[in-house]
């Protein structure tokens, strides 16, 4: 008996452990999720988003200001609530942030500007929502295209109408192919979903469990303007010199959808055009074991890796904590 005295205070942890987050059912999901119909400006075209709130998890945790993801188009959002498995989004709920995910119904013929306008509306309807004038900003794998051009309808310090873009973040965001050996050279190979390099882990079964692949993927990869080969230059985004808001930049140090040489460029880029640059709060941070990780990461591990919540996760709520 006394040989086993250790398991009852264990199990009693694990249990707690187990319980820090929890499965979301589809009709909850449902009914905290808001639809809001947009105009495109430049274009005039419909755009259907649709917003799902998830709110703070841990009662004791000091409320912060709501984070606002994006859809990461790549993968399906359900890589970012896996239940009890965790997620971007429980951690962010279980830390203090509530969490408003946006999606659109549909991507396909849409552009980044379309989806970036209307997600500058979405920003201001959500402030409404949620009675608060300042918000974070969060852009996720292919998704940062639209968050960007969300942007560009802010000023330089983020202020959109009413509401404030208080910090702005990305996560295995591909945001300048202009490099030799561009992901895009060998996108064809998604066209049936993921490729090895991609998906090498487990068989590839929890890759493909969030893949959102098919032709609808591809052709979204074939028809963004921002993942062209052409350089990250004021044509394409004029405003990304001029902000002033503090951002935060996190490449896997492995990954093939968002390589770090499509990040740097856009890190660089970022607040250039200020008489001191190095007054800009910018930070690029490369997931890896060069930065004490417990792994290299890739685009799937940035996202649902072993350790990405102590590597990725803690690193991005310290940062959003940190006073401007």
């Amino acid at each position: 008996m006394p040989s086993n005295s250790w398991r009852l205070p264990c199990l009693a942890v694990l249990a707690l452990a187990g319980c820090r987050y929890e499965a979301i059912a589809a009709p909850q999901l449902a009914e905290r999720t808001l639809q809001i119909p947009v105009v495109a400006a430049t274009t005039g075209a419909p755009v259907s988003l649709r917003a799902t709130y998830y709110p703070l998890t841990h009662r004791n945790a000091r409320r912060q200001p709501p984070v606002v993801l994006f859809d990461p188009v790549f993968w399906s959002r359900g890589i970012l609530h896996r239940g009890r498995e965790g997620g971007l989004i429980p951690f962010l709920n279980y830390s203090g942030f509530p969490v408003w995910l946006v999606y659109a119904d549909q991507y396909e013929g849409r552009t980044p500007r379309e989806l970036g306008e209307a997600l500058a509306t979405a920003l201001r309807e959500l402030a409404k929502a949620s009675d608060v004038g300042q918000v974070f900003l969060g852009g996720l794998s292919l998704g940062s295209q639209a968050v960007l051009e969300a942007l560009r309808q802010a000023s330089p310090e983020g202020r959109l109408g009413r509401v404030l873009v208080r910090k702005v973040f990305f996560i295995g965001a591909g945001l300048d192919y202009a490099f030799p050996d561009s992901f895009l050279a060998h996108s064809q190979s998604l066209a049936n979903g993921p490729s090895k390099a991609l998906c090498d882990r487990d068989g590839g079964r929890a890759c493909q469990r969030y893949f959102s692949g098919g032709q609808a993927a591809q052709r979204l990869l074939g028809t963004l303007p921002l993942l062209d080969t052409g350089p990250l230059d004021d044509a394409r985004l004029p405003s990304l010199a001029s902000f002033r808001m503090p951002a935060l930049f996190v490449a896997g140090k492995i990954d093939g959808i968002a390589p770090s040489e499509s990040v740097f460029p856009a890190y660089q880029r970022y607040g250039s055009r200020e008489p001191d640059e190095r007054q800009i709060p910018k930070r690029l941070l490369i997931a890896g074991l060069e930065n004490r990780m417990h792994e290299d990461y890739d685009h799937y591990t940035l996202f649902a890796g072993k350790h990405v919540e102590g590597d990725v996760f803690e690193p991005l709520r310290q940062w959003l904590l940190e006073p401007m």
